[in-house]
């Protein structure tokens, strides 16, 4: 890279505003201009990627002193901007419906969750499976196991899912609100975590043959929330997932004559093949996944060099940044795909 090229990261450990005059008590280290350094606060065994077994359920972790009484039930209607519809009670046994079903019958494993920084951050994540987000759940349940309920992250869940009865209830006691950005500020700055999709619908519904592609679509709204609230990007890689039914082709075409953007607010209306549904004319809501094996990657965090609102407004900036990250996903995705 050309030196007048500025770095669009720094190592973690360094400030996000300019650093004061007075030098650091320890040696400073250049880092690479496209590559963060592992977190200083991390243990020493920060940055060894560590996986969930496949036959071994990983120990539970003790409840926190402030959780909440088991309680059956859920709501019929939950509001979908409402921080509080988490469910501590559901949460756990879905972590353990995910671990005792999703986890062998996709062969699942999830690597890297060591690289996890403590504090808000943004996870940023390839979006699969149609509105079924089975690599979601299973990154979910990982993430709770390792980190418990405050790691757990909250997930900005499309309006299309939210409205489908059953998941609506589902996605929201899990921590699914209403995808947009006020919702993500809000949450970032009460020191959450949250899970993002940028390619949305179209990601999702992207056909068979770019299963292994990462498809943002030209959408860095999530840079753009990164750097003005000064949090990390923690990239989230998934593989597999796109295989549990097959979409044939997106048919964006007849999205755009139905004018589902409008009303759904979905760009895609596929052709798909899934089980028991068969050949359909659109994307089912639920379907048997096919056995495909998935495996997930947390990435180390990015932290850019700029931050605040001037950062987030400078389209060049914003542009380039979404490069780095959207190249160093594609980058884990294809080393997924071979194995």
């Amino acid at each position: 890279m050309s030196p007048a090229v500025p770095a669009l990261v720094v190592p973690p450990h360094a400030p996000l505003a300019p650093p004061a005059a007075a030098a650091p008590e320890e040696e400073p280290v250049a880092a690479p201009a496209l590559v963060a350094e592992p977190p200083a606060q991390a243990s020493p065994a920060h940055g060894r990627l560590v996986s969930v077994p496949l036959t071994d359920t990983p120990p539970r972790l003790p409840a926190p002193p402030d959780s909440t009484p088991a309680r059956p039930g859920m709501k019929l209607h939950y509001d979908v901007d409402s921080f509080d519809n988490r469910d501590r009670w559901f949460m756990e046994n879905m972590v353990k419906i995910v671990e005792t079903m999703m986890f062998p019958w996709h062969r699942a494993e999830v690597t890297g969750l060591d690289n996890i920084p403590s504090g808000a951050a943004l996870y940023v994540g390839n979006h699969n499976g149609g509105s079924m987000i089975i690599d979601s759940f299973i990154f979910g349940a990982a993430v709770y196991r390792h980190g418990g309920f405050d790691d757990a992250p909250y997930i900005m869940a499309h309006d299309f899912a939210l409205r489908i009865p059953g998941l609506h209830q589902v996605f929201s006691a899990l921590g699914g609100v209403r995808a947009c950005q006020e919702n993500a500020a809000r949450l970032l700055e009460k020191g959450h975590k949250v899970l993002v999709y940028p390619g949305g619908s179209e990601e999702a519904l992207r056909p068979f043959r770019d299963r292994n592609r990462i498809r943002f679509f030209g959408h860095r709204g999530y840079v753009r929330t990164a750097l003005r609230h000064g949090v990390p990007i923690v990239p989230v890689v998934g593989q597999g997932s796109h295989s549990t039914f097959i979409i044939l082709d997106d048919m964006r075409w007849f999205a755009r004559l139905l004018g589902l953007e409008r009303t759904l607010r979905i760009k895609a209306w596929p052709v798909t093949l899934s089980v028991p549904w068969g050949l359909t004319l659109f994307p089912p809501p639920v379907y048997l996944p096919l056995p495909s094996r998935i495996r997930m990657r947390v990435m180390e965090p990015i932290h850019f060099e700029r931050s605040g609102v001037e950062a987030a407004t400078d389209e060049a900036y914003v542009s380039e940044c979404a490069k780095l990250v959207e190249s160093r996903m594609q980058d884990t995705l294809t080393r997924l795909a071979a194995g």
